[in-house]
């Protein structure tokens, strides 16, 4: 009988003072998530054990430094930590520095992963665009901090809904600014992108 293949997903905890933490908590107590993959956190535990508590959920966490140390067992929550923060110093709700350098190094550690072959996908959760600037993060969002930490030529963004899948041809500007950008070589090339993508080649 042949094994249904799950891939190996990291999801990054977002900014550890915002909706992540809870989110993430949501997302790992989910059957649905453990049986179409195996997930495991990038993030800190600390936090995530507050969140926990706070939405009454029981669970049990298992720090770990590689995806091939996780378990993948639903009820205990695999975590990857990036560095050995002050957690008790973080003020839920607030924009802050060392919110907005957790945030990055989740995500930097999970280009990390993905670039080493190590996981097969990266599901993340939101960041504070206001606190990552205050560690001298460039990039606007996600997208653009993956897209150049990997040396990608470019970047899609895709929303899915039912049969219905809607792609991005502007991100992080304003409305004026996207009109002038969305001129007929830019929206040309995001079409050949997005047909590239489409059928896998």
């Amino acid at each position: 009988m042949e094994t249904q293949f799950k891939p190996v997903m990291a999801i990054t905890m977002g900014d550890p003072v915002g909706i992540g933490p809870e989110t993430v908590i949501g997302t790992m107590v989910d059957h649905d998530i453990h049986a179409c993959c195996r997930p495991f956190v990038i993030g800190s535990a600390a936090v995530l054990e507050k969140a926990a508590a706070v939405l009454g959920r029981s669970v049990q966490f298992r720090r770990i430094s590689d995806p091939d140390e996780a378990e993948y067992t639903f009820g205990v929550i695999d975590v990857i930590e990036t560095g050995d923060y002050d957690t008790d110093t973080l003020q839920w709700g607030t924009i802050q520095p060392l919110a907005g350098q957790m945030a990055i190094d989740f995500i930097m550690k999970s280009i990390e992963l993905g670039m080493a072959g190590k996981v097969d996908a990266v599901s993340t959760a939101p960041i504070n665009k206001q606190a990552i600037k205050l560690v001298g993060v460039k990039e606007p969002g996600h997208t653009e901090i993956y897209q150049n930490a990997t040396h990608s030529p470019y970047a899609l963004t895709m929303f899915s809904c039912h049969k219905l899948r809607v792609f991005f041809v502007s991100r992080h500007m304003s409305l004026i600014d996207a009109v002038h950008f969305a001129t007929k070589d830019v929206v040309l090339d995001y079409i050949r992108n997005i047909d590239k993508e489409l059928r896998g080649v």
